[in-house]
């Protein structure tokens, strides 16, 4: 974290068998220009890699003791969570540095109680196919924007 005082945001994260890129997930979140209060990963009994990745970050790690899916971890993570603010992202997202900022404004906006949902970006960090078809797709089917014409 860079020193500028913290939003009032929790960043939770569930996880289960994410060491592909999960670290990935939280250098983006260390790297964004909004810093949040704190960094929740929750494990859901992941048996690769994941909790070795987690443990390299100043975050806060929670291990289930019995896999019981990414709603349970979510609410697991929301529910010790400190922050006025619980953003939830998964563990294969890649945050661009501005996304907490952007919403923690809009919250702020819309007033005490309010909710504020993401998409995916037109251009993914992952440049295969698959990825690029499915954040195009989604972007769309969420927003009803059409790609821009250079794609």
């Amino acid at each position: 974290m860079d020193g500028n005082m913290a939003e009032p945001v929790s960043v939770v994260i569930p996880n289960y068998n994410g060491a592909g890129f999960l670290e990935n997930c939280l250098k983006s979140i260390y790297a964004s220009s909004c810093q949040p209060l704190e960094i929740i990963v929750v494990d859901d009994c992941s048996d690769d890699d994941s909790v070795d990745i987690i443990k390299k970050y100043p975050c806060r790690l929670i291990r289930l003791e019995e896999h019981r899916g990414a709603a349970y971890a979510r609410n697991t993570g929301a529910r010790s969570s400190k922050g006025e603010i619980i953003f939830f992202t998964d563990a294969d997202c890649f945050l661009l540095p501005d996304t907490i900022k952007q919403a923690v404004d809009a919250l702020k906006a819309a007033g005490k109680q309010a909710v504020v949902g993401g998409t995916y970006s037109l251009r993914p960090y992952d440049r295969s196919f698959f990825s690029f078809f499915q954040s195009v797709f989604i972007h769309y089917s969420e927003l009803k924007k059409p790609a821009a014409p250079d794609y």
